[in-house]
């Protein structure tokens, strides 16, 4: 009716209705992003202490060298994730993620930024059967971040193994492989993983850095890989190195 107030719901849906879908999503993933490091913030700073953990990152990257460390700018953030519908498989998929990165507000991209991502894929049978759908046990867990040398995966729902991920200063996204849970679909061919190198060279469990997270384990982490970008381009990190702690959430 003319002059009369409108409906939220109604204009709620009128607007909702009239945008892009694509221009829709990225405004939803923005949002979610922005929670998120809020709520890495606020952790930071109900945990911070002068006996804190504090990772680092060194690596030269094409020739130049680069150095990340937790700062008024810079966070970091361990994080898993699971799948227990593995394309239909009899396999459940865990990954577990390091990260040290910079974000800022006004493109809502990260910057400067580095992502490993550890990607197990898991028989069921032998996963912790009291848990529904069906977990890891602590010793798996811990087992799955012992020191070895661990290879690299160009599909993390073909087979498990590492992926890495920078952001550069630009915000340009490079990737060892595809990361399926990231939505990541590049790489398009499989690349020349022979000179690739990943150790975790220590690790030791220690106490969750937060009191949401079940299990954590100390890592050293060294690496060599070629990363690329959704165009095919690449570049070489070299000596890369990440102490960080990686931790679970059991279900």
């Amino acid at each position: 009716m003319p002059g009369s107030p409108s409906d939220p719901e109604t204009n709620a849906r009128g607007f909702a209705a009239a945008l892009d879908e694509k221009l829709f999503m990225k405004t939803v993933t923005k949002i979610i992003k922005l929670i998120f490091i809020l709520l890495v913030i606020a952790c930071k700073k109900e945990n911070d202490s002068s006996d804190s953990f504090h990772p680092t990152f060194n690596a030269l990257i094409n020739n130049v060298s680069v150095s990340l460390s937790e700062s008024n700018n810079t966070f970091w953030n361990c994080g898993s994730l699971s799948d227990p519908q593995l394309n239909g498989s009899d396999s459940s998929l865990f990954q577990f993620e390091l990260s040290l990165f910079q974000y800022y507000k006004p493109d809502s991209i990260y910057h400067n930024s580095v992502f490993i991502y550890f990607i197990n894929h898991i028989p069921k049978d032998s996963l912790d059967p009291l848990n529904k759908p069906p977990d890891l046990f602590e010793s798996m867990f811990r087992n799955l971040l012992k020191v070895n040398d661990y290879p690299y995966t160009f599909d993390s729902y073909k087979k498990g193994g590492v992926i890495v991920t920078w952001y550069d200063n630009k915000g340009v996204l490079w990737v060892s492989g595809k990361n399926r849970i990231e939505n990541n679909a590049f790489p398009a061919t499989l690349p020349d993983y022979s000179e690739n190198t990943f150790i975790i060279d220590y690790s030791r469990a220690v106490l969750p850095p937060f009191s949401f997270y079940t299990w954590s384990q100390e890592v050293h982490l060294k690496f060599t890989c070629k990363l690329y970008n959704y165009f095919g381009d690449s570049l070489l990190l070299e000596n890369g190195m990440l102490n960080g702690i990686y931790s679970y959430i059991k279900k």
